[in-house]
């Protein structure tokens, strides 16, 4: 769910401030050397037929536009064999050309180095990695200056000669081209890092930061930390947008790329490599460019790499990275680490990376004054702290935080901002008030039928740390009213403890807790009218009121919730309560629960009494206890619930890998509704966390597990499909299992309804697991995609859904 919101968010900010009219095409590249893949200046590079053209730039790279769909381009230079570019026709793009030397155009024979010595070379490296891995020196001090910056690209000027982004034009964008640029977030750092075999620490020494008030401070760079890639070759495998690319030193990396020695020179310590890296297939997983390797310790002492052309990751448009080490001490050190990513919001793919619309965050890391201590040494030198460093804005870096206050003055900035917290929080804020959540102001189910509602609380302008408010509807079906209200306050010094106190007397789904703890980034309730539309409309839901006093504590990477709550929940014409034969009106329970939440490397953004989390590549972990009482006059029963729930996205060398388990066992005897239910889809839309062909309260339990996996390719068949491999379909393969017993001591309480039994009269579980199993098609228009599942097990229960065609929201970033 998380990362649906962020995407959505990501295409509201890119999607306000981009084109509303693509007439106009922009071909951007770099010329390059073929022999030594070094830039070339000064290239001529015109539209053929035409008069439009430039020459590249000192780093070989051009840009042209044109207000007519252009077939080819040529490129031209003294020395180079010239060439002619065929364009996809009407497009934008991004493109690199590689000129050969006039030289190699003799008869003569060319001898291409062979991949022996160079595949050699990087065994060498990937034997010696462990001692020239940065992240392996535990005696280091050094200083880091990293600037970190995002821009919105291709502004048209179609686009901005609209009324609403004519105030854009001044003072923040450059008017040499009609594609433009705007800064978005800008953050430039100076950090003392210090590691010793006890202890690590990075002080920040000095910081500047400017952003487009879409987001808070704090929030923007939570958000932009949780997106950069973290890059280390001598690693097996690096994570770019949650999937994992392979190193050129891995150990398997000569079965993906060809590798060629291309020069070597002289050093101080021998010679440096220069080594050609190139994928054997532009569609896998895999970088293309250039390693440099020394010849006395075999550490990387320089890379350029960018992806595959063919790469198939969402939104993923380009990346490239830049690594520069030298010796300290004999150990390479890293004294440059830059990176680029691209990203494009186009709903289709394209394997030439030719539309480049979309957002670039660029990171530069330059570290200075590092020194490692000797095994000789017996003690540190002098810090090399120095209250003199500071930062100091270059022009262009003065130039775009300039850009970023321009924009922040601007109404089109404001409805962005609107825009991204109507997502993320689902409020309006109306002076001191907020009205919301928005989705929860009608709702929609077979109890109650419409069900308008007004909800308010008080807003972050009355007060930071104290919330309160309520909510009142009305059901036209029951023609019962629905009531509640709330009272938040944080406290502590850092504001990580909140006490809070709510009551709720509404229609809510059986399960609803369970369901909240693999989608706790929701605000709304789940029988919204937004749910109502594109789920089907008989889920088991009943009448709850109820008293919840709670308390939070949480910082990264952990969080404790506790609650003391007493409930009550209705009997109704679709879920009804029997007892020795005679109806019952109500159940009740009253007890206290406990949750401890763990992860691992995960950030989240803190909004106004809401905490929204980011994704993560490792394990989310949830134990859970409860211990009460549960009442159906004349019978009073304690009770004790206890789970485990665990999911994580997994990246991998092949695609991607989504799994989720869940584990829970009752003591004591409770009602049936109190009882753990196996979690099913509600309709043709599901969760990944979901069975799809169960019906709701098919299958519960006293004792219970499960898992859900599902498989997600790179395209290994539509990737090799020609024109359909551009739409970057994905493929999927699901696997879903459960097995659970039910005991009959909690008939004792109420009777099971009929839906919970087999034609025999015992619980549906009938000593068998659940199994689902299916294969599907994801990623499309990288907004969602279908799937087809099969009911493997209990296929001879009563209305069962033996097959199935379900879709989903994918929004995978």
């Amino acid at each position: 769910m998380s990362k649906k919101i962020v995407v959505i968010c990501i295409i509201l900010i890119t999607t306000i401030f981009t084109t509303l009219s693509a007439q106009d095409i922009v071909v951007i590249g770099q010329v390059m050397s073929a022999e030594t893949g070094e830039a070339l200046p000064m290239v001529n590079v015109w539209f053929k037929g035409g008069k439009t053209g430039c020459i590249t730039n000192e780093e070989g790279f051009f840009m042209l536009r044109s207000d007519k769909p252009e077939k080819q381009l040529c490129v031209s230079v003294i020395g180079y064999r010239s060439r002619t570019i065929t364009l996809d026709y009407g497009k934008d793009q991004m493109i690199e050309i590689f000129l050969k030397e006039e030289s190699t155009l003799l008869d003569e024979i060319v001898v291409m180095p062979k991949q022996d010595y160079a595949i050699q070379l990087l065994e060498k490296v990937r034997e010696n990695r462990h001692n020239n891995n940065p992240d392996n020196i535990s005696n280091l001090q050094s200083i880091e200056k990293k600037q970190t910056y995002i821009n919105v690209t291709n502004i048209k000027n179609r686009t901005l000669q609209r009324k609403l982004f004519n105030e854009l034009l001044k003072g923040t964008i450059s008017h040499s081209d009609s594609s433009h640029t705007l800064p978005v977030y800008i953050n430039q750092t100076i950090s003392n890092i210090s590691i010793s075999p006890d202890t690590s620490s990075i002080t920040t020494i000095d910081e500047k930061q400017n952003a487009v008030k879409v987001l808070s401070t704090d929030q923007w760079k939570q958000f932009v930390a949780g997106y950069t890639p973290q890059i280390n070759l001598y690693n097996t495998y690096s994570t770019i947008l949650g999937t994992n690319f392979m190193s050129p030193i891995a150990k398997s990396a000569k079965s993906y790329y060809n590798f060629f020695l291309a020069d070597s020179t002289k050093t101080e310590s021998g010679k440096e490599y220069k080594i050609r890296v190139l994928p054997k297939n532009e569609h896998g997983l895999v970088y293309k460019g250039w390693l440099w390797i020394d010849s006395a310790t075999y550490a990387i002492t320089k890379a350029d790499l960018n992806i595959a052309n063919g790469t198939n990751v969402s939104y993923l448009n380009n990346y490239n990275y830049k690594y520069q080490a030298t010796a300290n001490n004999n150990i390479f050190l890293p004294v440059q680490n830059n990176q680029q990513l691209g990203l494009s919001m186009n709903l289709f793919a394209n394997s030439n990376r030719q539309n480049i619309t979309g957002l670039i965050l660029t990171e530069n890391k330059e570290y200075t004054n590092s020194n490692v201590k000797r095994e000789t040494d017996t003690e540190y030198g002098d810090s090399i702290y120095n209250d003199s460093i500071s930062l100091s804005l270059n022009n262009s870096m003065e130039g775009m935080w300039n850009g970023i206050d321009s924009i922040n003055q601007t109404r089109i900035r404001k409805l962005v901002t609107w825009g991204v917290d109507l997502v993320l929080n689902q409020y309006l804020h109306i002076w001191q008030i907020d009205l919301g959540p928005i989705c929860n102001l009608l709702h929609y189910n077979r109890l109650e039928g419409i069900s308008p509602r007004l909800s308010l609380r008080s807003g972050e302008k009355f007060s930071r740390n104290i919330t309160f408010g309520g909510y009142y509807g009305y059901g036209f079906y029951d023609r019962r009213h629905k009531y509640g209200g709330e009272i938040q306050w944080r406290f502590g010094p850092t504001k990580r403890n909140t006490l809070s106190l709510f009551y709720d007397h509404k229609v809510e789904n059986y399960g609803y807790d369970d369901m909240l703890i693999y989608n706790e980034n929701r605000v709304m309730d789940i029988d919204n009218i937004s749910n109502s539309i594109i789920f089907k409309k008989d889920p088991t839901i009943a009448l709850f009121k109820k008293f919840d006093l709670q308390y939070v504590y949480e910082k990264q990477g952990f969080k404790f919730k506790t609650n003391a709550f007493v409930q009550e929940i209705e009997s109704n014409p679709f879920v009804t309560y029997i007892q020795n034969g005679r109806p019952i009106e109500k159940l009740s329970n009253a007890g206290i629960k406990f949750d401890i939440r763990l992860s691992w490397d995960e950030r989240s953004l803190d909004f106004f009494f809401h905490r929204y989390y980011l994704s993560t590549k490792y394990p989310v972990i949830h134990f859970t206890a409860e211990t009460g009482m549960a009442k159906v006059i004349p019978e009073l029963r304690f009770y004790g619930k206890f789970g485990i729930y665990a999911h994580q996205n997994v990246p991998l060398g092949f695609g991607k890998l989504h799994w989720a388990f869940q584990a829970n066992a009752i003591v004591g005897t409770v009602p049936f509704p109190l009882l753990t239910m196996a979690r099913s889809a509600r309709g043709a839309y599901y969760n990944n966390t979901d069975f799809m062909l169960l019906h709701q309260m098919e299958l519960m339990s006293d004792l219970y597990v499960a898992a859900t996996i599902r498989y997600q390719t790179r395209g290994y068949i539509f990737g090799y499909i020609p024109y359909v491999n551009k739409l970057g379909i994905k493929e999927d393969i699901i696997f879903n299992i459960g097995y659970g017993h039910l005991s009959n001591r909690h008939r004792e309480m109420l009777e099971y309804p009929t839906f919970m039994l087999n034609a025999e009269g015992k619980p549906n579980w009938n000593n068998m697991p659940y199994i689902e199993a299916g294969f599907g098609f994801s990623n499309i228009l990288h907004i969602g995609g279908i799937e087809f599942i099969w009911r493997v097990t209990h296929r001879d229960a009563p209305d069962a859904m033996k097959f199935g065609i379900k879709w989903f929201l994918n929004l995978d970033i």
